[in-house]
C-alpha cells in the first residue's frame, strides 16, 4: 500500500483560503510528484472539497485521501461511491451542539464542565451508509439526545 519511501507533504493553507489555493496547489503537487503522489491527509473535508476538480482532470491516478473534520455530506458521498476520498474521520457536529448546550446550562448552574471527550469515529465504504442521517447530516446511532433530555429533566 505503501511506497517504499513516502512523500510526505505538509501543506499549510487557512480553511476560508481552501477555495482559492488547494487547485494550484494540487496542480503544482502532481507536475512535481506525479504517480508518486499516494496518499493524503487533511484535518478538513474542505481541502478535498477543493481539489476534486484538479484530481478528476488530472492524467495521474489519484491519491489515496483521508480527512478529518465534521463529516460533510460531500466527503460522505465521496466515501461512499470511491470516489476520491477513502475515510474520514468525522466528528459528529450534532451531537457538539447538544454538547455545547450542556456546558453551558452545567456552568450556569455552577457545575463542573462534564469533561466528556467524543470517540473518534472513522467513516469507511464499509460503514458510510449507516451514518448519513434523512437531512444528510453525519449523525452516528449514540443516544445522546435521550440521555441529555433527562439530564435537563432532572435539574
Amino acid at each position: 500500500m505503501f511506497n517504499a519511501c513516502p512523500i510526505i507533504l505538509i501543506l499549510l493553507i487557512a480553511l476560508d483560503q481552501t477555495t482559492s489555493l488547494v487547485p494550484p496547489t494540487i496542480r503544482r503537487l502532481q507536475k512535481l510528484y506525479g504517480d508518486k503522489w499516494t496518499h493524503s491527509l487533511a484535518i478538513n473535508d474542505l481541502y478535498f472539497d477543493s481539489a476534486i476538480y484538479e484530481l478528476v482532470s488530472s492524467k495521474f491516478p489519484p491519491p489515496l485521501n483521508i480527512s478529518a473534520g465534521d463529516g460533510s455530506l460531500s466527503a460522505l458521498l465521496r466515501i461512499k461511491y470511491k470516489s476520491f476520498q477513502y475515510a474520514s474521520v468525522a466528528e459528529p457536529l450534532l451531537m457538539h451542539g447538544w454538547q455545547l448546550v450542556d456546558e453551558m446550562q452545567r456552568s450556569l448552574m455552577g457545575e463542573p464542565p462534564s469533561g466528556y471527550v467524543n470517540q473518534p469515529y472513522i467513516v469507511t465504504q464499509e460503514n458510510v451508509a449507516g451514518v448519513i442521517n434523512s437531512q444528510g447530516f453525519f449523525d452516528i446511532d449514540r443516544p445522546y439526545r435521550q440521555l441529555y433530555l433527562e439530564r435537563w429533566r432532572t435539574n
